[in-house]
Formats: structure tokens, sequence, C-alpha cells
């Protein structure tokens, strides 16, 4: 069973909840009641039902199903389904929920690209130093390791500011970072770097406002601590920078 949940008093005078019907109200704020402390939860029509009106017969699934419907299109939420099991993802929970000692939440995420360009990252990595980087003598040749590119951004100080009128800021959506960590094969959880920059509306550590969200981005990349899981093996950050230094001198 979910814990207590806190409801904003904001959220009466939220412009997109005035735009639910009183329905789709109730059912909101039944979404945050039943999510479990990371803020998921079952979406399944007649499981929501018997859940927040166990007692209304008279209440069909197909007046709630379409105020999923209106859920889904004005309020922070992400609905999804994992082997044909529907879930749903409330995208601001930690703006508004402050729970001491989470427990892991048995709902999985979401999977989807990203999650698997990942593993076909890895699997093509993997592939590429085990089948070349050995010769018929056990010794590795200058082509035996393939090179590692790395996206370098440019120097902010060599560029020049064409425009004087103020950069604006515009944030991105989470269908945009979940692109671009797809496009990097980036071990970065895009959903937890959207979260985390949304709840403090996109203001850095140091209370400065984030003028460019993919160099956040890159930092967020160069201090992830999971490891790079490749198949039989699973390699460390630090043994990962070793491979790159090997691969460095041995060109040299």
């Amino acid at each position: 069973m979910a814990r207590k949940r806190m409801i904003d008093p904001q959220l009466w005078v939220n412009e997109d909840f005035s735009k639910l019907s009183f329905l789709s109200r109730l059912i909101w704020i039944g979404l945050i009641s039943n999510a479990d402390d990371e803020g998921r939860g079952k979406a399944n029509i007649s499981y929501l039902k018997s859940q927040l009106f166990p007692y209304d017969e008279d209440l069909s699934l197909k007046k709630i199903e379409n105020s999923i419907k209106e859920i889904e299109k004005f309020m922070s939420i992400e609905f999804y389904s994992v082997n044909d099991k529907k879930y749903y993802q409330l995208l601001s929970w930690k703006r508004f929920q402050n729970i001491n000692r989470p427990s892991q939440s048995q709902i999985p995420e979401k999977m989807g690209n990203f999650e698997k360009k990942i593993s076909e990252c890895s699997v093509n990595n993997h592939e590429q130093i085990s089948e070349s980087s050995v010769n018929n003598h056990e010794q590795i040749t200058d082509n035996s390791v393939p090179k590692i590119e790395i996206e370098i951004e440019d120097n902010k100080k060599e560029r020049v500011k064409k425009e004087k009128a103020p950069r604006i800021f515009v944030a991105p959506t989470l269908d945009e970072v979940r692109n671009y960590a797809e496009a990097r094969c980036s071990a970065v959880d895009p959903v937890k770097f959207f979260e985390f920059y949304s709840a403090g509306n996109w203001v850095d550590g140091k209370g400065q406002p984030v003028r460019n969200w993919k160099q956040k981005f890159l930092t967020w990349e160069n201090k992830e601590p999971a490891a790079l899981k490749l198949p039989g093996r699973a390699y460390t950050k630090d043994e990962f920078n070793s491979m790159v230094q090997s691969i460095d001198e041995i060109e040299l």
C-alpha cells in the first residue's frame, strides 16, 4: 500500500489542472496517492477502478479511460507498457514529494529505444575488441583495437558571438533528452537527468541558470559511476579509461 502523499495547495489554481473534468481531477489525485516512492503506479483501467472507485458500480471503465487520456494530455505524467502491462510515471514527483527512507519501486521503468540502443552499442563495442584485437601470434597491432571517437564540445572562448541579443534558454523535453542520450550511446539515465533539472527549474548547483543543457548532460556523463556492462564482463569507469589510455599509447 502506498504511503500518505502531499497534495500541493497550488494544484487548485493550476491552469492545466483546471482543464480537466471533475472526474479527471479526482483520478489525478488518486494517481498521486497510489504512486509508489518513485512516483510510479499501475495504469490498468480495471485496476484503477478497483483502487479508486471500489463502490461505484455505475462508473464505467470507458469514462475512466477517457479521463486518463485527458490527464495524459494536460498533466505531467507518462504512461507506458512493459511486457504488455500498463504503468504510469509522475514526471514531477520529486518536486512535490519529500519521502523519508524511500522504498525501491517494484514497477519497472519504461523500456524504450534508449535502453535498446545502450545494449546494442555495448555488444558492438565488445565484438570489435574481441574479434580484431589479437592476431594469429596473439600480438596487438596498430589496427587491432578500434579507435574511440570522443565528441568534444567547441571551446566557448573560441566561439564568435555574431548576435548582440542575449541567448534565451529553452528547456528540452524528455523526448529530446532521450534522443540525445540515445545518439551518444550514453549510460546516463535521461529520465533522472530531466527530473533533476526540471525540479530545480533548470538552475545548476551553484544557483546559476542553465544555458546549455547538453553541456550539463556531458558533465553527468563524465561523472557517471555506473559500470559499463559488456557480455561476460563488467568494466568500471577506471578500467575503461585505462583501456583508452592504452589505445593512445599503442597509436603513438
